[in-house]
């Protein structure tokens, strides 16, 4: 695979707590790029009415996330398919990544926080897989930044408790770890390690961050967007349904919640 931009140090510190933080993954300009693209998307889905406001939620609804950016956007998909960010995916994977999915957050003030979880239960891409989550401006405990269990990992698929950080403690000496950064860092999540974001208590700031999901092309079985992964060349690939993987969010929804 050639050149590694990843040192054996910040490979090893991923596995050791199934997450890294990365400083100045893409520049000022990549992230202003970007968030340009995020502004032509959000005015796409004004323009056609998709958006529409609720009396509930007057801000958040007016900004829904955008799923699946990187077949929207060209521009996404280039950052997404070359460069640093896919470099980084397969320095953690070791071998050729394929998108999985992709997101643009925009986190309004107000927005409420993103319950604890681990990103396996969703995709159901076993550990040869990874996400990559890319700040687009300063963000904090205040406007919703992420925060993460090290080691949790270690724990496979369990039932994680909606009320988790409200905790007085955890077992088996796990904390609690809140992760700051700037724009144009990023952050590398292992998908079994357990993570959550807070709520946007700020008044006037939003929370823009591109997410993205990737497997290893050597996955056989996938749960999510199996038959929509895309290789490097933007061509797709189809993998089957990872079919054990809903028996087993069957079995871990009936277990008794983690640390209680």
């Amino acid at each position: 695979m050639g050149f590694k931009y990843l040192s054996d140090h910040q490979l090893a510190l991923f596995q050791q707590q199934g997450f890294l933080v990365l400083r100045n993954v893409l520049n000022k300009e990549e992230v202003n790029t970007i968030k340009d693209e995020f502004e032509k998307e959000w005015l796409a889905s004004i323009t056609d009415g998709t958006v529409k406001q609720r009396e509930k939620e007057r801000l958040s609804s007016l900004y829904p996330n955008k799923f699946h950016v990187h077949k929207k956007s060209s521009v996404i998909n280039k950052m997404m398919t070359s460069g640093r960010i896919i470099k980084i995916v397969e320095d953690i994977l070791g071998e050729e990544a394929l998108i999985v999915s992709s997101t643009a957050f925009y986190k309004t003030p107000g927005t409420g926080a993103m319950q604890p979880h681990q990103d396996e239960y969703g995709f159901g891409a076993g550990k040869s897989s990874c996400a990559i989550w890319v700040g687009l401006e300063e963000i904090n405990e205040e406007n919703g930044g992420l925060y993460f269990i090290p080691e949790s990992h270690t724990l496979e698929l369990v039932n994680v408790p909606t009320d988790l950080i409200e905790r007085d403690s955890l077992p088996d000496n796990f904390k609690i770890v809140d992760i700051d950064i700037a724009a144009g860092d990023a952050i590398i999540i292992h998908p079994f390690v357990i993570h959550g974001s807070k709520k946007n208590s700020s008044l006037y700031k939003f929370r823009h961050v591109l997410f993205g999901f990737y497997a290893g092309a050597s996955v056989q079985e996938i749960f999510e967007n199996n038959e929509e992964l895309m290789d490097k060349n933007g061509q797709y690939v189809k993998k089957a349904k990872n079919l054990k993987h809903m028996k087993k969010r069957i079995r871990i929804d009936h277990q008794p919640f983690w640390g209680v």
